[in-house]
């Protein structure tokens, strides 16, 4: 099984999807992204990190399950891993925004399952969003632009086969657990 897990900048997704893989040993697997590398990020690890010709030569190679850009960076699935890991018997977890989504639910329909991360509040995703911007370096008009396309993510996330309201990241990574150990 394909689990997608997506939600609004600022939700809270790397950090539930570090619990499960601590926790829980569900292997992490990891995407790729034009954008430079965060604070304590490692290429292969958090994620493989392309420039944007080794990227565009990815897509024309069709070595991408999907790929979307997002915030003017590019993000995508690797085709090869992806293909390998479903012949495993193990949960596949992916942490990809809503277009990338709907891609992989578009091609593997009765694999995937949709899981959305939802904030507490509005409040309480503008709070994240703002003190990501610190963290990141970014501008008032970045901040704008995720607080933007949050709301237009939001209505998306509320047709996902679950949502999780991300209170406290501990018990979110239990019940996405849960959602996967009885899916399995």
């Amino acid at each position: 099984m394909i689990f997608v897990v997506s939600a609004a900048s600022g939700t809270g997704k790397t950090t539930i999807l570090k619990i499960l893989t601590q926790a829980y040993k569900i292997p992490r697997f990891t995407t790729c992204t034009t954008r430079p590398p965060r604070r304590g990020e490692k290429n292969g690890r958090d994620y493989y990190f392309r420039t944007k010709t080794e990227f565009r030569n990815l897509i024309k190679s069709n070595g991408l399950a999907e790929w979307a850009s997002v915030y003017g960076f590019h993000y995508g699935t690797p085709l090869a891993k992806l293909e390998a890991s479903l012949k495993k018997d193990q949960p596949i977890v992916l942490a990809l925004d809503t277009q990338g989504a709907v891609q992989i639910k578009a091609q593997y329909p009765k694999q995937t399952v949709l899981v959305a991360l939802l904030p507490p509040s509005r409040k309480e995703l503008e709070k994240r969003i703002c003190n990501r911007q610190k963290e990141t370096g970014e501008n008032d008009l970045d901040v704008k632009k995720r607080l933007s396309e949050a709301k237009k993510e939001l209505k998306i996330l509320a047709g996902y086969d679950y949502r999780i309201v991300n209170e406290t990241p501990k018990k979110t990574a239990d019940l996405l657990y849960q959602i996967i150990q009885k899916l399995q």
